[in-house]
């Protein structure tokens, strides 16, 4: 798509931010995101390492503009936006499961604070 719309000069891909991005992609977007989505998957529920999966392009984009000063555009904040919709609306019947699940969790534990709190010993 890139190809369409944008101006591509084929000295500009060997310089050095785009090494770097290169590099950046390599290391942080797919060793330690493939290992954190896994982790995830072993510690979590399965709604966290699948909305990753969602996020991590928006993080790029964040650390592009951060890094390398690149440009958001109206578009793309549209498509995070998007993404971010979409992603609460295809997730939130697994989301409401957690958050009642960890309340009632949370009250357990308030519950059986209390109870101990408040025994009489003989």
């Amino acid at each position: 798509m890139s190809i369409f719309t944008e101006d591509v000069q084929m000295g500009s891909l060997l310089n050095r931010n785009a090494l770097g991005s290169l590099l950046y992609l390599i290391v942080i977007g797919s060793m330690v995101g493939h290992s954190l989505f896994y982790w995830l998957v072993a510690k979590t529920n399965p709604m966290f390492p699948t909305t990753w999966l969602y996020v991590s392009p928006m993080i790029a984009m964040g650390v592009g503009y951060l890094f390398y000063h690149e440009k958001v555009s109206g578009i793309s904040m549209a498509g995070m936006i998007t993404i971010i919709v979409g992603t609460l609306i295809a997730n939130l019947d697994s989301f409401n499961q957690y958050i009642r699940r960890s309340k009632k969790m949370q009250r357990s534990s308030v519950l059986e604070e209390g109870n101990t709190r408040w025994k009489v010993t003989k």
